[in-house]
């Protein structure tokens, strides 16, 4: 029904981790094609989950694993509305920074989503002009082997990130993006790495 979630024509990308070995789909009415890299596989759901949308989930190794999706049109955000959301679940909480999804590979033009073991969740994107930031501020109340629920959502003018349905009072901020563009990038969109030279974040859980 209207404004109800799911799969619909606004869905530019939808992975479930499902598949077979490290070949994921994408389930979106116009898929794209990630490519696996180093190991990263597909392991049956946790017993201990309450997702419920899939038979699997995608494991990285902290080292070398992530997913590459070529660039599209599809997210080139402009000044537009958009959410970006996923669960995810943490094996540690070092290194210092680890890249859940990236597109990037300077230092001028990015758009990150990260956790940190001194901020929590964190959005970090600029378009060249403009930095913005969100900043959760700690690790108070999050834990290792634990599902959390994370979106970021641009609502006209403002930036907000949500853990577990609930939005983030930030300790350091730049949410306004009012009259704001997020560029094309032009980089592959990464999901469990920031491909910055020499030295790549990756994502372990």
């Amino acid at each position: 029904g209207a404004g109800a979630g799911g799969n619909d024509a606004n869905t530019k990308l939808l992975l479930h981790m499902d598949g077979t070995g490290s070949t994921f789909t994408d389930d979106s009415d116009t898929p794209h094609t990630p490519t696996a890299q180093g190991g990263a596989t597909q392991t049956s759901t946790p017993a201990n989950t309450n997702l419920s949308d899939g038979v699997n989930v995608a494991s990285f190794d902290g080292t070398d694993d992530y997913l590459s999706i070529p660039d599209s049109s599809d997210w080139d955000f402009g000044t537009g509305d958009f959410t970006i959301d996923f669960w995810v679940r943490l094996n540690t909480f070092t290194p210092v920074l680890q890249r859940l999804i990236s597109q990037t590979d300077t230092c001028t033009s990015y758009s990150i989503v990260s956790f940190s073991n001194s901020n929590g969740a964190t959005y970090q994107a600029h378009n060249g002009t403009t930095t913005f930031e969100l900043n959760e501020g700690g690790v108070s109340g999050w834990s290792i082997n634990t599902w959390y629920h994370i979106a970021l959502v641009r609502s006209e003018n403002t930036l907000f990130l949500f853990l577990d349905g609930y939005s983030q009072t930030w300790t350091l901020e730049n949410t306004l993006i009012s009259g704001n563009t997020m560029p094309d990038f032009g980089y592959a969109l990464e999901v469990g790495r920031r491909n910055y030279s020499p030295d790549p974040d990756h994502f372990y859980g």
